[in-house]
């Protein structure tokens, strides 16, 4: 059986789209920057202008920097999709610096943040176990099941290349490992017989992370093959050996 490039072929065009979703995503978080960086420089040349001419104080308008960074960093951290109780959310500012002593009531002021953003549609509530709420991030949601329903079609895509590649190298080798159970009728360790088979010259599967466990996934599956256990040199192993004629 030979590896289906037709289905590889449509896999690999899914998954250039999906890179390049997420590069547009990135260049639009970048323009994002962009005019922040453009906005802060403005404020820079204006207040050096004013401070080399020592002309009369110049007053910007007031502004409440505390309840802007707060939104910021709820919405940055929603951005996820996952879901978030207003205590978690709460936790997550303190942690990045908030003074929660500036308010007289944090937790209701999140809820106001998180109200606003229900209002236009871009947060959404639901129920927790004990009756509590959460909130997520409505367009992070969706994009964050849509990265779990590429990662799924990616895995099971892999696992059918991965099946395919096995069942190859088994039929591929059965004649070898055969050929060494022969050899060895009162047992072989699996390591052993993956070592005999390297120095052969067979070339075990690039995915194996352990070579010696797919040995044994090998064996395990060739007819007429048995695995036992056995005491030799004061260790305990398992052995395999070709199955006693009866």
């Amino acid at each position: 059986m030979g590896l289906n490039y037709r289905n590889t072929r449509v896999s690999l065009d899914e998954e250039l789209e999906r890179l390049a979703l997420v590069r547009q995503r990135i260049c639009s978080m970048l323009e994002r920057v962009d005019v922040r960086m453009k906005a802060v420089a403005a404020a820079a040349e204006t207040l050096a202008n004013a401070y080399e001419a020592k002309g009369p104080e110049v007053h910007f308008p007031e502004t409440k920097p505390a309840e802007f960074e707060v939104t910021a960093t709820i919405r940055d951290l929603m951005q996820t999709g996952s879901e978030f109780t207003v205590p978690q959310i709460r936790d997550v500012l303190i942690s990045r610096g908030w003074k929660t002593e500036d308010y007289k009531n944090p937790l209701a002021f999140i809820h106001t943040v998180l109200k606003r953003r229900i209002k236009a549609g871009e947060v959404e509530a639901g129920k927790t176990p004990d009756g509590g709420k959460f909130y997520f991030d409505v367009r992070g949601r969706a994009e964050m099941e849509e990265k779990q329903r590429e990662y799924r079609t990616m895995r099971r895509e892999a696992n059918r290349a991965q099946g395919i590649v096995f069942a190859e190298f088994k039929r591929r080798i059965d004649g070898p490992c055969r050929t060494i159970l022969a050899a060895n009728p009162k047992g072989i360790t699996a390591k052993a017989v993956c070592r005999e088979l390297t120095n052969a010259g067979v070339e075990m599967p690039s995915h194996w992370s352990n070579p010696v466990m797919g040995i044994k996934q090998v064996l395990r599956g060739l007819a007429g093959v048995e695995c036992f256990p056995a005491i030799r040199n004061d260790v305990r192993q398992n052995f395999w050996r070709l199955k006693p004629k009866t």
